[in-house]
């Protein structure tokens, strides 16, 4: 071991302190940027120098349309179902364009849920509050002359509560599937009620065959159903349960009024980054130079974006290598991330290897694997071709304080912290020794 207890009682000491005088952080609010910038206090008492760098953005832009779906949804639904039309003199025959509309608004919903929650776009960011916040950068010169860079990051901001995570654990990702999956079902039928009205005339809820006879028997059948079912189309009740799910998932999954504490997620991350730079402000590489970078928003990822988005050519030129830290303080298993396929990124192999060279060499075991959920601030990196991974906990311990009231200093381990800011500092040995 590099270190001794005394890094345990410093880095258990900063998530604890930040919790109770600056409680929860949304992110750009003024008690994220307040606790940013004690933490930079901080790493000027370890770091040659620290630099704060402003940035804007709209920090709702993330999340924040995701309860727009709903609404769309209601509205194409509203749409398919022309049949009651007649009550008010209407002939839903007149109807038929409606159907393709809804499909229409519901492709929009998909798209700006790919751009803005998998692509990391700001689409639809300019219909929210523009906000501030900071990215606080101590920077350590090694022995000699600098021939390697080294990053270390982790992010000050604590996230929102996911409400149906805290309630039903890993079965809240099977009402997000199947809210997706009813979202989905109601644009492909309205699609395929518009091909049908178009080619057979009104109502033909089925895709039309090349058999006129089986068109025929399809047409009385689903005219039975129709009144069966008080001209209801049979498919409709799905489709109503699905916007159940769909209005669970966009109201109550994400409480934007309601925020965890952040200690483990990742006040622990910033105090393992924080325990590096007293080590190697006292152990200096011999050719690297350190980078320990505290992110604000990370709940939208917009702050690293900011900092790859400025540094990104001195980044690339210098080969640095990244690794953000998340989550480290429970005890479920160490992992060196390899993708994060919720943000489309596959991080470096000679990264994520190095972590995990690093565990070996210090003893504490660091596993391989993707991200299952979620994403880190790594994604930003490794999405513009730079070399990064990350370093965090996965397991049943890491989900019951993921974005939970549960996630609090009571819940976050210092030993664990400390091992994985052992397994920091063999990295940045690891990078220093590389020819």
């Amino acid at each position: 071991m590099r270190t001794d207890e005394s890094y345990e009682k410093l880095m258990f000491d900063y998530v604890k302190n930040i919790c109770e005088e600056f409680g929860p952080r949304e992110s750009c609010s003024p008690a994220e940027v307040e606790a940013l910038k004690k933490t930079g206090k901080i790493l000027e008492g370890y770091c040659d120098s620290v630099d704060v760098e402003e940035y804007e953005c709209h920090p709702r832009g993330f999340l924040g349309y995701i309860r727009w779906f709903i609404w769309l949804y209601i509205a194409a639904l509203l749409l398919y179902w022309t049949d009651w039309a007649w009550w008010f003199g209407v002939n839903p025959a007149s109807l038929w364009f409606l159907s393709m509309i809804g499909a229409a608004m519901i492709a929009f919903a998909f798209i700006v849920l790919f751009l803005q929650l998998m692509y990391l776009a700001e689409f639809v960011d300019p219909v929210f509050p523009k906000k501030r916040s900071l990215n606080v950068i101590g920077k350590l010169k090694p022995k000699g002359e600098a021939k390697r860079l080294v990053i270390l990051g982790a992010h000050v901001d604590s996230a929102y509560e996911f409400t149906l995570s805290s309630r039903l654990g890993r079965g809240s990702y099977i009402v997000m599937v199947a809210g997706i999956a009813a979202s989905a079902s109601l644009m492909i039928a309205s699609a395929l009620k518009f091909v049908g009205v178009l080619l057979m005339g009104y109502p033909a809820p089925f895709w039309p065959t090349p058999v006129p006879a089986l068109n025929a028997v399809m047409y009385h059948a689903s005219s039975i159903l129709k009144a069966a079912f008080c001209m209801l189309d049979a498919q409709l009740l799905l489709w109503l349960v699905g916007a159940a799910f769909v209005f669970l998932v966009s109201y109550f999954f994400v409480n934007t009024r309601k925020l965890s504490l952040g200690a483990n997620d990742d006040l622990a991350g910033v105090a393992a980054i924080i325990g590096a730079a007293k080590y190697l402000s006292k152990n200096r590489p011999e050719r690297t130079e350190v980078w320990i970078v505290a992110f604000g928003n990370e709940e939208s990822m917009r702050g690293s974006k900011r900092f790859v988005e400025k540094h990104y050519k001195e980044l690339a030129e210098r080969r640095a290598y990244t690794v953000n830290v998340e989550m480290v303080g429970c005890s479920s298993p160490l992992v060196a991330s390899t993708a994060e396929p919720m943000f489309l990124a596959k991080h470096s192999p000679e990264v994520y290897k190095l972590l995990a060279e690093a565990g070996k060499v210090a003893g504490i075991p660091v596993n391989v694997g993707a991200m299952p959920f979620g994403g880190t601030d790594s994604a930003n990196f490794s999405r513009k071709g730079l070399l990064a991974s990350a370093l965090l906990r996965i397991g049943k311990e890491t989900e019951s304080l993921w974005h939970t009231p549960n996630d609090t200093p009571e819940n976050v381990d210092a030993r664990k912290i400390r091992e994985a800011l052992e397994v920091l500092l063999e990295f940045v040995n690891l990078v220093d020794r590389k020819k």
